[in-house]
């Protein structure tokens, strides 16, 4: 049997166009990849450049690793600077990151399904309440609804944070002071369930306040209006008179309500959310 020694020259070339319509892939995808210096190309007389053949097997093994996630510094490094144990460690570390994002994505499709059925649920029905057993919450002060709190300790922490909204809702904690509609005193910031937190590694410092799991009424809202945009907000009226119906007593430092959805257009503005509000 003859052997046939591999000899680069007599591969044959393809231009930019058609290497990359026969590899799957968008010419600047190869471009960007020549760029780095993970494949090569060759410059004819006539100043067309082209890809040899061989150039496939090099561009497999990236577009592998950049489907796993890796970037082109990451690539270069696992195909030209590492060794079997150094890469069988950076897969391993890889695959614990896309298992985290895969866990953060799932959670988004299911409170995705969540808001649907909600928004879809109280505009049927403009209001509804019911009394709730919350579960703890953790909530992390943002802004003073003027400007951006200066407790550095939140922003160690809000970056990751921002990263699972709108799993963390945005969230306004009221005070439950007299005259509270008047004038109520207020910040914005993040609130999540406890239990989702630990689930999904949020970090936690002193920054983040603990809302003790409790007995809340939840009153969801729905109001729709033409009027021109204005900074009054008159949902907060319509729990309290809620929850004066029922019998109920605020009991407790802070009232909480959380956003959902906001739209404001030429036609209308819409407002969406609900209240939980500690009660006895």
């Amino acid at each position: 049997m003859s052997e046939h020694p591999f000899d680069p020259t007599e591969m044959k070339k393809y231009r930019i166009g058609e290497f990359a319509r026969r590899m799957g892939v968008s010419a600047s995808f190869l471009k960007h990849y020549e760029q780095f210096g993970l494949i090569d190309a060759q410059t004819a007389e006539n100043g067309y450049r082209y890809y040899p053949f061989h150039q496939s097997a090099r561009l497999l093994a990236c577009i592998g690793l950049h489907n796993f996630g890796f970037s082109l510094h990451e690539t270069q490094s696992l195909l030209y600077e590492n060794d079997a144990d150094a890469i069988t460690r950076q897969f391993a570390a890889r695959s614990e990151d896309l298992r985290r994002q895969i866990d953060r994505e799932l959670a988004l499709a299911d409170e995705l399904d969540r808001q649907q059925c909600q928004i879809a649920q109280i505009r049927k029905t403009g209001f509804s309440c019911e009394v709730i057993d919350q579960e703890e919450l953790y909530f992390l002060p943002h802004t003073s609804g003027r400007s951006f709190l200066s407790d550095e300790h939140i922003y160690e922490l809000l970056p990751e944070w921002m990263q699972w909204l709108p799993i963390v809702k945005s969230c306004r904690r009221l005070e439950n002071t007299p005259g509270i509609l008047e004038q109520p005193a207020f910040c914005w910031g993040l609130a999540v369930p406890a239990a989702l937190a630990v689930q999904h590694h949020l970090p936690l410092s002193e920054a983040v306040s603990v809302v003790p799991a409790r007995k809340m009424l939840r009153f969801c809202y729905y109001l729709r209006d033409s009027a021109p945009y204005t900074p009054h907000d008159d949902s907060l009226s319509y729990a309290l008179a809620k929850l004066g119906e029922l019998g109920l007593t605020a009991d407790g430092p802070f009232l909480y309500q959380v956003d959902l959805l906001r739209t404001h257009t030429e036609a209308c503005r819409e407002r969406l959310g609900y209240y939980l509000i500690p009660v006895s």
